[in-house]
């Protein structure tokens, strides 16, 4: 993977962590209740689903990209159909 993928994907990564996502406000209310120690499992399998996520997405995008290159729009100002959709 480049650092031209890596640093975008990394700030988007920082973006959605600490935004108010419901995942977030989940986590928050299951370690204000039960506590940290007992929310670690439930924290984790968010964060790995998020992980999971972002490896879907990269194994599915780049294909979808390579096999279906975006072509130029028509001259007529008429939208070009895609063979991705």
């Amino acid at each position: 993977m480049s650092l031209a993928l890596v640093l975008p994907m990394s700030a988007f990564a920082l973006a959605a962590s600490i935004s108010l996502g419901p995942v977030n406000m989940v986590c928050l209310g299951s370690g204000a209740r039960y506590g940290v120690r007992a929310s670690l499992a439930f924290v984790s399998g968010a964060t790995a689903g998020f992980i999971l996520l972002f490896i879907a997405a990269d194994s599915v995008w780049p294909p979808c990209c390579t096999r279906c290159p975006r072509s130029p729009a028509p001259s007529n100002g008429e939208v070009s159909p895609s063979c991705c959709t």
